[in-house]
């Protein structure tokens, strides 16, 4: 696990990358990226068994 010292060295080395006036830009890009991958994890969960029966009722009453 990392202390205090060593995330107050990585702090620095990314403030030293990516200077201080892009950081809240690269803040806000991994939040959204985080945000979207959760997105998608959501809308791929597998369907209820009552969801998958009523699919399959609607696909069998189409010509």
């Amino acid at each position: 696990m990392l202390n205090a010292p060593e995330l107050m060295i990585i702090a620095g080395v990314v403030v030293v990358m990516f200077g201080g006036s892009r950081l809240p830009k690269l803040g806000s890009a991994v939040g959204e990226t985080i945000k979207n991958f959760k997105n998608s994890i959501k809308e791929d969960e597998p369907a209820k068994p009552s969801q998958i029966a009523a699919s399959k009722e609607d696909e069998t009453k189409k010509p």
